[in-house]
């Protein structure tokens, strides 16, 4: 609901009738761009389910438009589904392409992670889950990932951990808020995608053997526990 509230429409926004008739209808270049980044995942990933539901909705969010390329995403957890929200004025070129290339590997890994894990893990689920996104994202495509991912420094990252560490093992969404939602008064903007990428990063040099396969059968704490950031 709250996805759906941020990245289909902005608050206070009046559409007419006419907005809603300028949709367009899924192009058949979005249609083969989901079907590639599918199987470059699953070249890498287990999928257990027979199936999953990628569900697109058109966007009328000038946030969207204006800092995400148009392009956003969004897995239900335990769901085997997730959505993708493209802006009705979305124009495929070569940033808006990347973008959805890059949400549908980022998804799909959250929905691979979650249907072995069966159930939300808390803060530190959340944290390790985005980390484990931004580092396969990284890893398939061969590009540093998104921005958000390395907008907050990992000296910034270390100096707040003990604040983090609080609320690591807590489940009330607002804990979970205080990391990822903008504009709030305990953490920088963006700041559990950047915690998540460096500790994921840190697991991943001191675990160099393991698969991808591998990786994504570990629980959030035994990775965090490997990562050496427990200690720090």
């Amino acid at each position: 609901k709250r996805a759906i509230e941020n990245y289909v429409f902005d608050e206070n926004q009046s559409l007419s009738r006419k907005s809603f008739l300028k949709i367009p209808a899924l192009s058949k270049k979005v249609e083969l761009l989901v079907k590639k980044e599918t199987f470059q995942c699953l070249r890498r990933l287990d999928l257990q389910s027979h199936f999953i539901k990628i569900v697109f909705f058109p966007a009328f969010s000038n946030y969207l438009k204006d800092n995400l390329d148009g392009v956003s995403a969004y897995t239900v957890p335990s769901g085997k589904m997730f959505f993708i929200f493209l802006h009705y004025e979305l124009n495929l070129e070569s940033k808006a392409v990347l973008r959805l290339q890059r949400s549908i590997v980022h998804e799909l890994n959250h929905l691979i992670f979650d249907e072995r894990h069966k159930s939300w893990e808390g803060v530190i689920g959340s944290i390790i889950e985005e980390g484990l996104a931004g580092h396969f994202e990284a890893f398939v495509h061969q590009k540093p990932p998104e921005p958000f991912f390395r907008k907050v420094s990992k000296e910034r990252c270390l100096k707040l951990w003990p604040k983090v560490k609080k609320i690591l093992y807590s489940y009330d969404l607002k804990d979970n808020d205080r990391l990822f939602v903008y504009s709030n008064k305990y953490f920088p903007d963006d700041f559990g995608y950047s915690l998540g990428y460096q500790i994921v990063g840190d697991f991943l040099k001191k675990n160099k053997g393991l698969s991808w396969r591998e990786i994504m059968k570990m629980s959030s704490q035994e990775i965090l526990e490997k990562s050496g950031w427990p200690e720090k």
